[in-house]
């Protein structure tokens, strides 16, 4: 956490493969999202990461892909003052760097591009009316049409 940090943006990629990446987010609320009643970070580079406090504690494990992207900061965040916490960007995803193929040997030179790293508010109304939508399309397609038995 000592060493010289630069500044990076979204769309820029970051590797090889098994290769560890430091990043100082240093970020305000805005005005604007201040009185909202729930705010996240999302950070995505479709690859492992954790986020540390401060003083090097972990406190959120992150997997990237537009799965476990989100951050939820504490409510005193939204005060107007700058807050600061690291995030560790690991080159490879849950399962390593395979690619989903298990036989052959993962690509040494893989890179993974940041393609989201902002404050949302989220409104939890419509994010759990999107989950129920989700969660009754997976059942519609799981289910098959009963048999009819002739005989």
């Amino acid at each position: 956490m000592k060493h010289e940090f630069r500044a990076t943006k979204v769309g820029e990629s970051f590797g090889p493969s098994w290769s560890t990446h430091w990043f100082r987010i240093t970020l305000t609320v805005p005005s604007e999202l201040a009185k909202k009643d729930y705010l996240e970070f999302h950070w995505d580079a479709g690859n492992e990461g954790l986020i540390y406090t401060e003083k090097g504690d972990i406190i959120h494990g992150l997997t990237g892909g537009d799965e476990r992207i989100e951050y939820i900061f504490p409510k005193a965040w939204a005060d107007g003052a700058k807050h600061i916490f690291y995030i560790e960007m690991a080159c490879n995803t849950m399962f390593g760097n395979g690619g989903g193929d298990n036989i052959q040997p993962p690509p040494p030179d893989r890179y993974y591009t940041l393609s989201k790293a902002e404050i949302a508010a989220i409104n939890l109304d419509v994010r759990a009316l999107d989950l129920d939508f989700w969660l009754i399309g997976g059942t519609i397609s799981t289910i098959t049409p009963p048999q009819a038995a002739f005989g």
